[in-house]
This record gives C-alpha cells, structure tokens and sequence, in this order.
C-alpha cells in the first residue's frame, strides 16, 4: 500500500474518534468517499480495501473489522447521499454554478403542477356471476344422490 493511501485511510481511522467517543463509521466515511471512488477506479476490491481499513486500525464499534460487504454497503449509501447533493456544473466563462437539489413532489406529480381530474370514458361492466345450468352436472348428481341415501339410512 503506498504512503498516500496509507495517510488518508489513517485520516478515516482518526476520524471516527470524535470529541464525545466514537462517531459512525458511515459519518466518518463521508469525508473520505472520494478515496474510495479513486481506489475502486483503480481496480480495488472491496476485500483489499477492508483489509487495508483493519491494517490502519479502523474497527466497527464491537471491536471487530469492518467486512468487504459493510464497506461496500456504506460506500454505496454514502455516493446516494452525494449524488442527491448539488454539484458544481462549469459554465463556458469558466465559473462554477451550483445547481440547487431538484424538489421531489410526494404524489409523484411534477413540481409546481396541480393535479387536473382527467374525463374518462368508461363502460359499465356487469359483474360475471356464475350461471346455474339447466341440466344438474354429473358431480352434482352423484352428491345429491349421496345425501338424499343418507338422508334415507337415517330414518329421514
């Protein structure tokens, strides 16, 4: 491991002691989410980059190291939490605009849209009942026959 990884993953490890005792590994991982999209870039895996996080001394709270599939959920959690974050977009002067977070409207309607009751055209439809048919069927006789020598063998 080279001496620049090393550092910043030792940055991650001093981050998770806080001035109150250990703040969440998913907390401190924030501030270091670029290391991890670089590394993985470069063809890390998840396993080498857990065993790298225990070779600095970053453990879970238990004491216990931090798997491949833990590191790689909160990676995953946090790059969600970026994304959703505004981004510097360059404009062709070369400033930066910072674009504010698209809204998300609950009912699944655009922002800003008010919900217009659309006309239908429906037909009504008729329940399909079942229909008794004329004739009883075999398997209606055969029971019917049945009840009706019970009925008998029972003085009925």
């Amino acid at each position: 491991m080279n001496s620049d990884v090393r550092r910043r993953l030792k940055a991650l490890a001093d981050d998770l002691e806080g001035p109150l005792g250990r703040i969440p590994f998913d907390r401190a991982l924030r501030g270091h989410i670029d290391l991890f999209e670089e590394l993985r870039r470069e063809g890390c895996s998840w396993s080498q980059l857990a065993r790298a996080l225990a070779a600095v001394g970053v453990r879970r709270a238990d004491g216990g190291t931090i798997s491949s599939d833990h590191l790689r959920g909160a990676v995953s959690r946090q790059m969600k939490v970026n994304t959703s974050a505004p981004t510097g977009l360059p404009l062709e002067d070369g400033t930066v605009r910072i674009a504010a977070p698209k809204e998300k409207a609950s009912s699944g309607s655009r922002v800003g849209e008010t919900a217009a009751p659309r006309a239908r055209k429906t037909a009504p439809v008729k329940p399909a009942g079942v229909q008794k048919p004329d004739q009883p069927t075999a398997v209606s006789r055969s029971i019917q026959d049945k009840l009706s020598r019970v009925a008998k063998l029972r003085g009925g």
